[in-house]
């Protein structure tokens, strides 16, 4: 978990390079406004943040190509104490090869000057 956390993040940066460097922590505070322009945006491209998983990192991508500042407040992670993560190996591999996909789908669309 922790490695396929670290590579996808690793891979998010490179290539959207928003700034954001937990782009899987799940947390974010954005205006409805500005959260409504975003989505007009994103929407002019057949995309929508809420239908990924990490919506987040579809909001700081277009957050960036609008000039909306972001600001990434690092959240405290503790570790599991017991128990395992529900997501098989294959799986979570599946999961972040598609995520990386997504993230040079993005930069194609959203991103492109």
């Amino acid at each position: 978990h922790y490695i396929g956390t670290a590579i996808l993040n690793l891979y998010i940066g490179m290539v959207l390079k928003t700034g954001i460097r937990d782009n899987t922590n799940g947390y974010f505070a954005v205006k409805s406004g500005i959260l409504k322009n975003i989505r007009k945006y994103t929407n002019r491209y057949n995309i929508d943040p809420f239908d990924r998983v990490l919506w987040g990192t579809t909001i700081a991508a277009a957050a960036k190509k609008l000039g909306i500042p972001t600001v990434e407040i690092e959240a405290p992670y503790r570790k599991r104490d017991y128990g395992e993560t529900k997501i098989p190996l294959l799986d979570g591999l599946k999961i972040v090869l598609d995520d990386m996909l997504f993230a040079i789908k993005l930069k194609n669309a959203i991103l492109k000057k």
